[in-house]
């Protein structure tokens, strides 16, 4: 599931060049990371060397990168949060509070895949969006936020994201809602996938329900709302919750950068037209916790995201 090894060009101490935004031309050692839904981590404002193992295999598109590496000003700007240790997901995040939701973000598996935990504060219930692996350690979270997991909800059918559902369903007698049925071949073939990436192996299953591009989904007394955004996987779905202008992606969009799409029926142009047309019209302002990696928002992609920013488009 990851691509070939990085392209000419881009090995050890390549240059990487900014745009108009004041960025410089660096030297650096590019940290070759192993997740399999970020296209590429964009470069930028860069202050320190980030080492990396040899040949190890790069996570990223490719082509997709090549062919964009001239866009928004022949530059990319990383723009990450004070805080982030580039390249390693979220770390140690505490609770996000919105209006009648709070949330934490829980990385998972060797992906550093970000599994949300949604709490309704009237009631103390709770959602996760994207149990990926690592149990115990979602499990120890839900006790430390003394909280009655409800649901268990599915942005699409990687490994990452959706590897700890089964079990988790089957301690909690929950349901596991999501994701769209286009998905069901990625998690027919999902132990082997774990044994092809070194994960626990877990077994394929069956959701409880598939979500369809309109769909609601409901825990506590918080409802969201279902995205279709196919392109990275075909049965990509986004959950957006409206009264807190806040969406859980999945690994369609990232700061800066979006989804791989060279995996079985992935698809560049459909997924650049899934974030367009279904992300962009609920409003710049709206927050979005990625599948790896910072948050951002939309309008802070629709300026800077060199794949998706609204000038590239005209």
């Amino acid at each position: 599931m990851l691509a070939a090894n990085a392209p000419a060009g881009m090995q050890a101490g390549a240059s990487v060049f900014g745009g108009e935004r004041g960025i410089r031309t660096l030297e650096t050692l590019l940290t070759f990371t192993r997740f399999p839904g970020v296209l590429l981590q964009p470069l930028g404002h860069l202050t320190k060397t980030f080492r990396c193992a040899r040949n190890q295999p790069l996570g990223y598109s490719i082509k997709t990168f090549e062919e964009n590496r001239g866009a928004c000003e022949g530059g990319y700007s990383s723009r990450v949060a004070p805080g982030y240790q580039f390249f390693c997901g979220i770390l140690g995040r505490g609770f996000q509070r919105v209006n009648g939701m709070k949330y934490v973000i829980v990385p998972v598996t060797a992906f550093q895949q970000n599994c949300s935990i949604l709490v309704c504060e009237a009631t103390q219930r709770a959602a996760l969006v994207d149990p990926g692996g690592d149990v115990s350690r979602l499990r120890e979270a839900l006790q430390k936020l003394d909280v009655t997991l409800e649901k268990i909800f599915l942005t699409h059918g990687h490994m990452d994201h959706c590897g700890g559902a089964n079990a988790l369903r089957a301690e909690f007698n929950v349901p596991i809602e999501g994701p769209h049925r286009e998905d069901k071949f990625w998690i027919d073939q999902i132990a082997e996938s774990c044994r092809m990436y070194g994960l626990p192996v877990t077994e394929s299953f069956e959701p409880d329900r598939w979500l369809d591009d309109g769909d609601t989904i409901t825990f506590g007394e918080q409802t969201l709302e279902v995205l279709f955004c196919p392109g990275h996987t075909p049965g990509s779905v986004v959950l957006f919750h409206r009264g807190d202008r806040i969406a859980f992606v999945g690994d369609v969009l990232f700061q800066g950068s979006i989804g791989r799409t060279d995996f079985p029926r992935g698809d560049y142009d459909t997924l650049i037209n899934s974030i367009r047309h279904q992300l962009w019209p609920l409003g710049d302002d709206v927050r979005f916790v990625p599948g790896h990696g910072p948050m951002s928002t939309f309008g802070e992609e629709r300026k800077h995201n060199p794949f998706v920013a609204d000038k590239r488009f005209g």
